[in-house]
């Protein structure tokens, strides 16, 4: 009976050292360095070839993305940015939408637009006079989307102004690190 009493003894000694040495904090220590910028709450979705799963007609298509970030709370403030890449005259563009091509005399021809509804991001083409060229709505067309948390900054106007030119695909890239 000693010989246990004198375990349990020796046993909440130890426990009661361990426990002891494991509450008291030291001081603390030096700041880190800064780390690199990141896409802190910037979301976006990798290039996709469309797939016209709304409507496709000669003249008009529409796609749909389901998006379960979009929410009404998320879209209050904030953006959503919609490009199309593809080649033109063998040069690769990327372009913010909407986007319109125009005729010689300066009228629509050609509309792609995006817009969100919902908890989906649409993507449409539209002609206008005429069917839809091919190379407005096949696989040499992608698409990416990219939801910014909207930015509280005001210029001069009074209006939100954007930390950087959202038209300029790679200066947005660059601006919120996001891999192309």
């Amino acid at each position: 009976m000693k010989t246990q009493l004198c375990y349990l003894k020796h046993f909440l000694l130890v426990l009661i050292v361990i426990f002891s040495a494991c509450s008291n904090d030291g001081d603390p220590g030096p700041q880190g360095e800064q780390g690199e910028p990141g896409t802190a709450n910037v979301f976006y979705m990798p290039w996709f070839t469309p797939v016209w799963d709304i409507d496709d007609e000669p003249t008009y298509k529409t796609l749909r993305k389901t998006e379960f970030l979009l929410t009404s709370d998320f879209l209050e403030g904030n953006i959503v940015l919609v490009y199309r890449k593809y080649e033109h005259n063998g040069v690769r563009r990327i372009d913010l939408l909407p986007q319109l091509i125009l005729t010689d005399d300066g009228t629509v021809s050609t509309k792609l637009d995006a817009y969100v509804n919902g908890n989906g991001i649409y993507v449409s083409v539209r002609s206008y006079g005429a069917d839809l060229s091919a190379e407005y709505y096949d696989n040499r067309n992608s698409f990416k989307y990219v939801l910014v948390p909207g930015t509280r900054v005001t210029g001069a106007s009074g209006r939100i102004a954007a930390p950087v030119d959202y038209s300029d695909y790679e200066a947005v890239m660059a601006y919120y690190n996001i891999p192309d």
